[in-house]
């Protein structure tokens, strides 16, 4: 079937506004696969003429065989992501068996998680200090 094709109206009024601002920050990813939408793949072109380095373009399906290359089964290689505008990871992966450190992000409800649990990963199961 292929990959659901989900820009929208909001999707074309960011390459717009990012073309039309010519601002090199933030960084923009541009997701490509068979199913996007020509006129949207249009407006992603437009905003390279425009010379501000953006947006990165990512091939969907080069993603998901990265993430299976690194031993991850084909559902959880889907859920590949793209970290500011370069580096892959799998959701919920964050630097584990990629090779991506992280790039400066963090997450408020993880950083709860290590405080309670002394470390510990409670979706997979990873022991903290305190158990």
């Amino acid at each position: 079937m292929g990959t659901k094709d989900a820009c929208n109206d909001l999707t074309c009024i960011c390459l717009q506004a990012q073309a039309a601002l010519r601002l090199n920050q933030p960084p923009l990813v541009f997701r490509y696969h068979r199913n996007v939408d020509p006129a949207v793949v249009n407006l992603a072109i437009d905003l390279d003429r425009a010379g501000t380095g953006h947006p990165s373009w990512f091939n969907e399906d080069l993603l998901e065989k990265w993430g299976m290359l690194r031993g991850y089964d084909q559902p959880t290689a889907k859920d590949t992501c793209v970290a500011g505008c370069v580096a892959n990871y799998v959701k919920g992966r964050f630097g584990m068996h990629t090779g991506v450190v992280e790039a400066g992000g963090f997450s408020g409800p993880k950083l709860l998680e290590n405080a309670l649990t002394g470390g510990g990963d409670m979706r997979f199961g990873i022991p903290g200090e305190w158990g």
